[in-house]
């Protein structure tokens, strides 16, 4: 995977339990993360970060921030997903993040500053399969989509946690296979 500005590579070797993050403009700078025991199932740079890669290890038990410049690594538990699809980065309120998170067992979402990783905000979601997570741009709201089951569709703010509005467009249907956001924010396409 590249970083978002062309300067990184990054290689995950999941059956190894490492990755490895190489320099494009300086060939001396490269950089070996091992997840050692826990696994590796998924790494991605932060979006609008070059500096800062997110491991998940095996059985989704925690999701890993690692920091290339000072070489320091910020833990949460319980992320649902190992993909990006559990995921969501705020483009208006940058720098947030979204997280799908299995806790008690109900579904949760964490609210991140990537700044400095601190939560912002945690509350349940009404969610019984929480399939996908979307941040609306130039907007503090969150989508969140239904499992395979439901077709169903939920507003949250992510500065509430208030559940905003719920869709259900079908009854007779199952799921939602795609979700669109127009680029003005204000219709959905399924």
């Amino acid at each position: 995977e590249w970083s978002f500005d062309s300067t990184f590579i990054l290689v995950a070797l999941t059956e190894r339990n490492v990755c490895f993050i190489q320099s494009v403009k300086n060939q001396s700078f490269s950089y070996k993360i091992e997840e050692g025991l826990f696994g590796l199932v998924n790494a991605m740079f932060v979006p609008n970060k070059t500096d800062q890669i997110i491991t998940v290890n095996s059985f989704n038990m925690r999701l890993t921030i690692w920091s290339l410049n000072d070489k320091t690594s910020h833990f949460i538990t319980n992320p649902k997903y190992s993909d990006s699809r559990g995921i969501a980065f705020s483009k208006h309120n940058f720098p947030l993040m979204c997280l799908a998170e299995r806790r008690e067992v109900g579904e949760y979402i964490g609210i991140f500053n990537t700044k400095d990783w601190s939560i912002t905000n945690h509350f349940p979601v009404q969610s019984k399969d929480l399939k996908e997570v979307k941040w609306i741009d130039d907007t503090d709201n969150i989508l969140i989509i239904e499992g395979e089951i439901l077709c169903l569709v939920y507003l949250y703010s992510s500065t509430t946690g208030e559940l905003l509005r719920y869709i259900q467009p079908y009854t007779d249907k199952i799921g939602i296979n795609e979700l669109k956001i127009s680029p003005n924010n204000n219709l959905i396409s399924l």
